[in-house]
């Protein structure tokens, strides 16, 4: 199977992730340089060693492109997996009446309504921890304030 099949498996349409798209883009290049280089050999009638070695230098290239190109496509299948995982799980928290997440449990008594009591006790503990300190620090400047003048009208 080519790459660009594989891709189209892979993706559905979708377009590449950049990482396989650069890793696609060398891949190309060193395609298209080969290409270039076999026919330069075909038409040359000269010592063509040094085109030779640079020719087997490209395919042990495109063999080591071929590798990440693979190891990329794998993360990007695994990437798209995994998002589809995630909406899949996103749809069935949104939709409490789907199939996966209904729960039939017979013997469960209804859940107790909150009564006005309880609200107000929620609220006024909130009030409490919200200003507990800030009363506490008035009320130690106060008491320094009052001893000071205390102090200060006893030595009169």
């Amino acid at each position: 199977m080519d790459y660009k099949s594989r891709i189209e498996q892979i993706g559905g349409g979708k377009k590449p992730s950049k990482k396989v798209s650069e890793i696609v883009d060398d891949y190309e290049a060193t395609l298209q340089v080969i290409a270039e280089l076999e026919e330069e050999i075909a038409d040359s009638d000269d010592d063509t060693s040094k085109q030779e070695d640079d020719l087997d230098e490209l395919v042990s290239e495109k063999q080591k492109i071929e590798v990440k190109l693979e190891k990329a496509l794998v993360g990007w299948e695994k990437g798209i997996e995994r998002m589809d995982n995630m909406h899949q799980a996103m749809r069935n928290k949104t939709n409490p009446n789907s199939q996966q997440n209904k729960v039939v449990n017979t013997n469960a008594t209804p859940a107790p309504i909150n009564s006005p009591n309880k609200i107000v006790t929620k609220v006024q503990a909130e009030e409490v921890k919200k200003g507990g300190y800030g009363w506490l620090i008035f009320g130690g400047i106060a008491l320094i304030l009052t001893m000071g003048a205390v102090n200060t009208f006893k030595r009169d």
